[in-house]
């Protein structure tokens, strides 16, 4: 289901193609309803919610009338809903909490990693041991709830595919030590047997990848009447950043991604490769 923070900005993204449509400035509009400029510039941007009332009246102004007001009416209504995140906004990050956003209405996920297992993928006891550097305590423990939280709605019934591409250094490195990893390997085996997910590794024998720049994925999202888009979201170090607006740099993303898959092993032997790692961690028991 899409989110409350989703509806509200792509509620606005519709509206603003309409008042674009139609050729009218923000400026005539709030003359025309005698709102004030940071009102009109909120509800495009998604950033709030309006009432029903106020949105009536700015229907009305661009002439959508009868079943043609639903649209309008249901990201808006959609909106006022809690987003399941809200308990853990003081740990998370607002690149974050926009990703699970994205996420919720993503038909597709595909994601480069050179150095960890995905959150979305990560056992709990994997997940621990990446953020125990970066909280503690009470902290940790949301950070965590809110991980297993996000893959329950990754994982239901709506779920988008999911394509993975590790390096082989994300199998072989022992986070939390031998135990820890040789579960998480298992689960990553069990994710790579289901039928709407691909995980595949681009082996050492490689060289030097795309991938090595470091971690982005890729959110096929359906947009505002129906058209669909892709979003970036790429990780760099401390900070992380989105694209929505630039075709050149996503096109510049597709074709790494498309160059990734082409070094990458195939599926099969990418199972082989992490299998191997497992039975490799039993025998140092």
């Amino acid at each position: 289901m899409p989110d409350p923070s989703v509806k509200r900005k792509y509620g606005g993204r519709r509206l603003r193609r309409k008042r674009e449509e139609l050729g009218s400035t923000q400026h005539q509009v709030v003359a025309a309803l005698d709102w004030s400029l940071s009102k009109l510039q909120r509800v495009e941007a998604g950033s709030h919610g309006v009432s029903t009332t106020d949105l009536r009246s700015l229907l009305d102004h661009y002439g959508v009338i009868g079943a043609d007001r639903e649209p309008y009416l249901d990201d808006f209504r959609a909106g006022r809903e809690r987003s399941w995140y809200v308990p853990f906004r003081p740990v998370l990050s607002p690149q974050v909490i926009r990703l699970f956003g994205y996420e919720s209405i993503a038909t597709a996920v595909r994601q480069v990693n050179p150095l960890h297992i995905p959150g979305q993928l990560q056992t709990l006891a994997y997940a621990h041991e990446q953020l125990a550097p970066y909280f503690a305590g009470d902290e940790l423990a949301a950070a965590i709830r809110a991980r297993e939280l996000r893959q329950q709605l990754l994982w239901g019934a709506d779920r988008p595919d999911l394509s993975v591409v590790l390096d082989e250094g994300v199998i072989r490195r022992l986070i939390g030590g031998p135990d820890v990893m040789r579960e998480q390997l298992q689960h990553l085996l069990r994710v790579a047997d289901e039928p709407r997910a691909s995980v595949r590794v681009v082996p050492f024998g490689a060289g030097w990848h795309y991938g090595l720049e470091g971690a982005f994925t890729l959110l096929d999202v359906a947009a505002v009447q129906s058209r669909p888009e892709t979003v970036l979201y790429q990780e760099q170090g401390e900070r992380d950043y989105f694209t929505e607006d630039d075709p050149g740099l996503l096109a510049d993303y597709e074709r790494k991604w498309t160059a990734l898959c082409a070094v990458a092993l195939s599926e099969g032997r990418s199972a082989d490769l992490i299998a191997a790692q497992v039975r490799l961690l039993e025998e140092s028991r």
